[in-house]
């Protein structure tokens, strides 16, 4: 489809931009190295309590594995979006093309992997990998590991941040999220996405 084809370049293009500028600005590293770190002692009791006593160990060994930093995180900074979800990309149905991007409040520098988990999250599987068809430089079959990975860390944070606001609706869907990406005894499965 060929607005997955503009949404890959675009984010190609976005990531190739120089970092040094954005950083002398002002514009913050996003480290989930050391946001998991927090999450994974912090709110282990509470992570233990959402996932149950009996699975915790396996779960909680799977979740230090799958949030453990990798090397384009460590090493690898580009600008990112932070915010790639529905309601910020502009779109022609007349011509199918992707017509802009706004909302660039959360603008920071990171692994590219991150910018891709309301892709993830927000459309049908398949579009996440149409989008990684035409981002330049990535093997898809190990960056989709990598966006997961990010949508897990994400999705984590966010239940903890829900939970100590008390909203707890927002928890449960959190919650929810946590068991479908890290089953017990199963391997994950993708979210449903909306189309």
């Amino acid at each position: 489809m060929q607005v997955s084809a503009d949404l890959g370049a675009f984010l190609g293009a976005l990531h190739s931009a120089p970092i040094a500028p954005a950083l002398g600005c002002g514009v913050p590293r996003h480290a989930g190295h050391t946001m998991a770190a927090r999450l994974l002692t912090d709110s282990a009791h509470l992570l233990e309590g959402w996932l149950g006593q009996r699975d915790w160990p396996r779960r909680q060994a799977e979740l230090r594995r799958r949030l453990a930093p990798t090397r384009a995180e460590v090493e690898r900074g580009v600008l990112l979006n932070c915010d790639i979800a529905p309601g910020h990309l502009l779109y022609d149905p007349a011509t199918r093309r992707l017509t802009g991007v706004i909302d660039f409040g959360d603008l920071a520098v990171g692994d590219p992997a991150r910018d891709f988990i309301h892709i993830y999250e927000d459309f049908r599987p398949d579009r996440l990998a149409e989008v990684l068809a035409h981002y330049p430089g990535t093997a898809s079959d190990m960056f989709e590991l990598e966006v997961r990975r990010w949508y897990l860390l994400e999705a984590t944070a966010w239940a903890v941040e829900m939970h100590e606001a008390g909203a707890s609706t927002d928890v449960e869907h959190g919650v929810a999220t946590l068991r479908r990406e890290l089953p017990s005894g199963a391997s994950p499965a993708p979210p449903r996405g909306s189309a």
